[in-house]
C-alpha cells in the first residue's frame, strides 16, 4: 500500500493561467519480473543475432553471385526481416530500467518503427506472389495501378522503398509526439488527453496523416487480397510459399490486434502477454527462414540413343 501526498505552492506565474492541469504519474519496479524481461529480451535478441548471422552468409557468401539474381522476393524480404529482428527485440533494453532517458526511446521507436514498417511492406509485396500473371481488362484504374505497383519494374520497387520510409518518419514522429505531448503510447489501452491546448493542431495532425497513411496500405493490401486468394488453390505455386502466406495473414491479424492496444509499446501494462506477442513474431521470423532457405537444385543432361536393333543371319 502506498500513500503519496501531493503538495501544490501557489505562484504568481500559476494563478496567471486561466486553464491549469497538473499531471502526475506513479510507477512501481517488480525487480522479480524486471530480470525475467531481461532474461527473455536477452534470449530473444541472441537468437535473433544467430538466426541473422547464419542466414545471411547463407545467401551473400554461399550463394553464387550469378544465382544471386534468382532469389524470389520472399528470400530478399525474410534477409531485411531478420536483419531488423534483431534491432526490433532491443539489445540497449537494459538501458531503458536502468538509464531511461529520451534518447533510450527515441531509439527504441526508430527500431521499432524499422521492422513494423518492414513486416507491413513484406506483407503487402507478398501477395504479388498469388496475383494473376496479367491484369485483367475488366479490372478499375485503380486495381490495374495496384497490380502493376507489386511488380518487380523500377517503378514499383521505387514506391515500396517511398512507402516504407514514409512509415518509417510517420511512425516515429507519431511515437515522439506522444512522448512530448501526452507522455504516453498512441494506443487504445494508452491516454489520449494533451497537457496543453495550445498545442493541439500540431498534436492531431500526426494522428490524422497515420490514420490516411493505414487507409491508404490497407486498400491496397485488401484489393491485393482479392486478386491473389483464388491462386491458393493452384499446384503451380508452391506449398512453402501457401503455408508462409497462410501464416502471414494469421500473424498479421494478430499484429493489428497488438498494435491498436499499444502491446509493443513500453508502458503497456500486461508483461506477460507482451512477451507473448515478442514471441510471435520471433518465431514468425524464424519460419521465414526456414522456407525460404535458399537451396541449389542442379540439373544434368545425358544423351539417351535407341538401341540398335538389327537380324543377322
Amino acid at each position: 500500500m502506498y500513500d503519496v501526498a501531493v503538495s501544490v505552492k501557489p505562484s504568481e506565474t500559476l494563478m496567471s493561467l486561466q486553464n491549469t492541469s497538473i499531471n502526475f504519474h506513479i510507477a512501481y519496479v517488480n525487480p522479480e519480473y524486471t530480470a525475467y524481461q531481461l532474461v527473455f529480451r536477452t534470449v530473444f535478441t541472441c537468437i535473433a543475432l544467430l538466426i541473422m548471422c547464419l542466414y545471411c552468409t547463407k545467401v551473400l557468401c554461399r550463394v553464387p553471385v550469378d544465382l544471386q539474381r534468382q532469389l524470389s522476393y520472399e528470400q530478399r524480404g525474410t534477409l531485411s526481416l531478420v536483419s531488423l529482428l534483431f534491432f526490433f527485440n532491443d539489445p540497449m533494453y537494459p538501458m531503458h530500467i536502468y538509464q531511461p532517458s529520451f534518447l533510450t526511446f527515441a531509439i527504441t521507436e526508430f527500431t521499432s518503427a524499422l521492422f513494423i514498417s518492414g513486416l507491413l511492406i513484406f506483407w503487402l509485396r507478398e501477395l504479388a506472389g498469388f496475383r494473376p500473371k496479367k491484369a485483367d481488362p475488366k479490372w478499375s484504374c485503380i486495381k490495374k495501378a495496384i497490380f502493376a505497383s507489386q511488380g518487380v519494374n523500377q517503378c514499383a520497387v521505387a514506391y515500396l522503398c517511398i512507402l516504407f520510409l514514409f512509415m518509417v518518419v510517420n511512425f516515429m514522429v507519431l511515437n515522439c509526439f506522444y512522448y512530448i505531448y501526452v507522455k504516453g503510447d498512441p494506443s487504445l489501452y494508452g491516454r489520449f488527453d494533451i497537457n496543453s491546448d495550445e498545442n493541439i493542431d500540431i498534436f492531431l495532425a500526426p494522428i490524422i496523416v497515420t490514420l490516411c497513411l493505414l487507409v491508404w496500405y490497407y486498400s491496397q493490401y485488401a484489393m491485393s487480397m482479392s486478386m491473389g486468394c483464388l491462386r491458393l488453390r493452384d499446384d503451380k505455386v508452391p506449398k512453402a510459399r501457401k503455408v508462409g502466406f497462410v501464416t502471414g495473414v494469421i500473424v498479421h491479424f494478430f499484429f493489428i490486434f497488438c498494435a491498436l492496444f499499444g502491446v509493443f509499446n513500453r508502458h503497456f501494462g500486461n508483461g506477460g502477454f507482451q512477451l507473448f506477442a515478442y514471441t510471435v513474431l520471433n518465431l514468425y521470423v524464424y519460419l521465414l527462414v526456414i522456407l525460404n532457405w535458399p537451396i541449389k537444385v542442379y540439373f544434368r543432361e545425358f544423351d539417351v540413343k535407341e538401341d540398335e536393333v538389327g537380324l543377322y543371319n
